[in-house]
């Protein structure tokens, strides 16, 4: 129907091209997460190419802190266990004791050497972490 009278009906009015019926697939942002194929393209979701960098779309496994003393790459990035920055925080990777001669969190770094050390008992505060 052509209801502004231009001679031009449905979406080949440039009037229409706001309505996401009429809008060119390009034009329109793909939702990562409503199950729809917003822009037309074929794909849905994380399956459409601009989607790739979404993280919604990150399917990536993590080391949880569950899994940080394993031993085990358990996210295949290279880092094991409490090297793997996923494991940073997690409470199997704080040295803890800071004045034993120990690396109690296996990161390869003993005492004041370890940047969760820093400015705890005799380990000064290290800004760069070293």
């Amino acid at each position: 129907m052509d209801e502004d009278g231009d001679g031009l009906i449905s979406c080949a009015d440039p009037d229409c091209d706001f309505f996401s019926n009429c809008a060119i697939p390009s034009q329109v942002p793909e939702d990562c997460t409503d199950g729809a194929d917003d822009n037309l393209d074929g794909n849905t979701d994380c399956a459409d190419a601009t989607c790739k960098n979404d993280p919604a779309c990150d399917i990536r496994p993590r080391e949880d802190g569950s899994q940080c003393g394993d031993g085990i790459d358990n996210d295949g990035d290279g880092p094991i266990d409490c090297a793997d920055s996923d494991c940073r925080f997690s409470g199997f990777c704080i040295e803890g004791e800071c004045g034993d001669c120990m690396d109690n969190d296996d990161d390869g770094l003993v005492d004041c050497e370890d940047p969760d050390c820093d400015g705890l008992g005799l380990c000064p505060f290290n800004e760069g972490g070293e």
